[in-house]
């Protein structure tokens, strides 16, 4: 008998960790109905009415209901309105956590702050089942929140991109090896260590730089190239997600994060994940997320965090040892299809829930 998941919220269903969940719970034979409605054209309160309405319509009770990221403030709603299937919460990122800790838009005493706290909280506390990217982060959200650590589950972000089983062009068949780095320009990416490092390799005419993206830190990037002046970055706008892919397809190592930040130790970000599954040599900050799924030297090359010396030396050894390029390439490879397709990452969580559930999950 196939089963049913409401996804539920002001989620962006084309955002690669809302497709990863669709199509993993698709792959596991549930149908998927979708309960959303978009926050830019409902603002405020009337999200609630548009969703109250769509709610009205369905033709099916769902089993499961996921309030997709980003829902802190809709899982009361959820609750409300499917009071007995299953509330899963996609606490992908935690709101104080992200907007004060580690990004400071504002006083971690000022309201917008404890409003970020209490609907961490409560939303945290609502919901029966919890998912999250990392056991880092489990832990960080048990700890500061107060809740059952046996609560929470982790999926790996994992990605939507076709995984690349293709062989892949080495540097030696290039005449310039070639950077990548996309990003929002947030403190946890540690951009300013990547310039630094690009400086330290100007003198390297077959390596070049390319940094994709704006965001909160572009004002501080523009002024530290204006005083670095590296001659060997070229900075491009943002992207469409398609772009992205062909730029990533383009290069032969992609970066992912190298802030010092509590945040940047707990996740794994989607670029890294992108670059595992486009089959490209990944190196990123070495940090206890990271070393829940990735290996150094296997699938992978960590650098240390907020040190722009160790980065230009991993990169420059790695542009010089075309073996260690074919063992990260294979490595990515078999991780991806080994461990981070959607059908598995969601078949995990479905048997741990169904176990722990069994009394309300038939």
């Amino acid at each position: 008998m196939s089963r049913t998941i409401c996804f539920f919220g002001i989620y962006n269903p084309d955002y690669s960790r809302n497709l990863v969940l669709t199509k993993g719970f698709q792959a596991n034979g549930f149908t998927v109905l979708n309960c959303r409605v978009d926050p830019k054209r409902y603002p405020g309160l009337i999200k609630y009415w548009q969703l109250f309405k769509i709610w009205r319509n369905l033709e099916v009770k769902p089993d499961l209901v996921l309030v997709a990221w980003p829902g802190h403030s809709l899982v009361w709603f959820a609750r409300l309105l499917f009071p007995r299937p299953l509330i899963i919460f996609d606490a992908f990122t935690s709101l104080f956590d992200s907007n004060v800790i580690d990004r400071q838009l504002y006083s971690r005493y000022s309201w917008r702050a404890f409003r970020d706290y209490w609907l961490d909280w409560f939303s945290l506390h609502l919901a029966d089942v919890i998912i999250t990217d990392t056991l880092e982060n489990a832990k960080y959200l048990a700890k500061q929140f107060n809740i059952s650590i046996k609560k929470i589950n982790r999926i790996f972000v994992g990605t939507s991109i076709v995984p690349n089983v293709s062989p892949v062009i080495l540097a030696k068949d290039k005449k310039t090896f070639s950077v990548h780095f996309h990003g929002t320009f947030i403190p946890l990416q540690g951009i300013e260590w990547i310039i630094r490092s690009a400086k330290l390799l100007e003198k390297e005419p077959d390596l070049k730089f390319r940094i994709i993206g704006s965001g909160q830190e572009s004002a501080k990037i523009t002024a530290l190239v204006a005083d670095l002046r590296p001659t060997n970055i070229e900075f491009l706008p943002r992207q469409s997600f398609a772009e992205l892919v062909e730029k990533i397809t383009e290069a032969d190592l992609v970066l992912g994060i190298f802030g010092t930040s509590d945040k940047a130790s707990r996740v794994i970000p989607n670029k890294v994940f992108e670059g595992l599954a486009l089959a490209k040599p990944v190196l990123t900050a070495d940090t206890p997320a990271v070393r829940e799924l990735l290996t150094d030297h296997e699938n992978v090359l960590f650098s240390k965090t907020g040190d722009s010396v160790d980065l230009a030396t991993k990169i420059l050894a790695l542009k010089n040892n075309l073996p260690e390029q074919e063992q990260l390439i294979a490595g990515a490879k078999y991780l991806v299809q080994s461990k981070l397709n959607p059908q598995q990452l969601v078949a995990e969580f479905l048997a741990k829930i169904e176990n722990e559930n069994r009394s309300r999950y038939s």
